[in-house]
């Protein structure tokens, strides 16, 4: 199957904020963004689905995107297995293949992008030392330098009745947009991710739960 090309309906503005404050909750940095189509909800009752076992990596088109490239593909059989489980939550089946005389209702496909970002912070603490005018002489400004990781998963549902393998497109009928920062070690981004996931599922489980 040639690789989808998504034509959103989405246009989610992710907040991208760096954490400048050694006082903030990593935490605070976390958002969930959903977004769906209310016709195709109302009207049609999907129950199969199929989820490209792969996740496509952002990339402009020079190339470039993803500039923490060790975290590149560790993440990503996390990011399925939590699609899956909800979706199995849901009440949906999952379809292994796909055989154009029998589609499955939607067809899932997620991306990620990791991005690794670097500020100087000039601070001023009010005090220095000049008593005396000893060496060496301190004045009350000084620089704080920092670096932070943001990483940012899209999940698309399309409508596979519209799928155009030929113009690689879909029409996309519900989308999310995960952005937070990195956390420090393997399990804590595993955590991240199946938390985050599971909001955006629990964000819209009102009109995407099978009755």
């Amino acid at each position: 199957m040639k690789k989808l090309l998504a034509l959103s309906f989405l246009s989610i503005t992710l907040l991208l904020t760096a954490c400048s404050d050694d006082d903030d909750d990593i935490s605070d940095y976390d958002r969930v963004v959903t977004q769906h189509s209310e016709n195709y909800w109302n009207t049609e009752n999907p129950t199969t689905y199929y989820l490209v076992d792969n996740i496509r990596w952002i990339e402009d088109q020079d190339g470039n995107g993803n500039s923490n490239p060790a975290i590149t593909r560790d993440y990503d059989d996390a990011i399925l297995s939590s699609i899956d489980l909800n979706m199995g939550e849901l009440g949906y089946t999952k379809v292994n293949t796909i055989d154009e005389n029998n589609l499955p209702d939607l067809i899932i496909t997620a991306q990620a992008l990791a991005t690794t970002y670097a500020d100087i912070d000039i601070i001023w603490d009010g005090w220095y030392d000049w008593w005396g005018y000893y060496d060496p002489y301190y004045p009350g400004w000084y620089p704080v330098y920092y670096e932070w990781t943001e990483g940012t998963i899209f999940i698309e549902m399309g409508n596979a009745n519209t799928l155009d393998e030929e113009e690689q497109q879909i029409d996309i009928v519900w989308g999310a947009g995960i952005n937070g920062l990195v956390r420090g070690s393997q399990s804590g981004n595993i955590q991240f991710i199946n938390d985050q996931i599971d909001e955006a599922f629990d964000q819209s489980d009102d009109y995407l739960e099978i009755n």
